[in-house]
């Protein structure tokens, strides 16, 4: 029988150093291979259920990871979508709001460097 993926329910967004936990379980006969992928770099793999883990999620984990199962009957994938929001971001927005309710700015320009 060839795999069937099912993914643990995930959160649409984490902030920057939450932990992160997404199972990806396949079932199939015989036992199907289980592996994550983000831009076809493995990240874990084992057999029938496999973990992604992040300890301390950043930014630069944000983007698509892929859960891919394999046996002898056929392969199976599925897709999750990792957004991690910057740990600043909402502080930015308050400060911003604060910035420009209590000093009577008409206009505030705030420019971020990423690095």
């Amino acid at each position: 029988m060839p795999p069937q993926i099912s993914l643990s329910s995930v959160p649409s967004s984490y902030n920057e150093g939450s932990v992160v936990n997404i199972t990806c379980t396949a079932s199939g006969i015989p036992e199907p291979d289980v592996k994550w992928f983000r831009n076809g770099i493995m990240k874990s793999q084992g057999t029938k259920t496999v973990l992604l883990k992040f300890n301390n999620v950043s930014r630069t984990d944000d983007g698509q990871y892929e859960c891919q199962a394999n046996n002898s009957a056929g392969n199976s994938e599925n897709y999750v979508a990792l957004v991690v929001h910057c740990k600043y971001q909402n502080l930015f927005r308050a400060l911003l709001r604060t910035c420009v309710r209590d000093k009577g700015y008409d206009t505030l320009a705030l420019t971020l460097i990423d690095s």
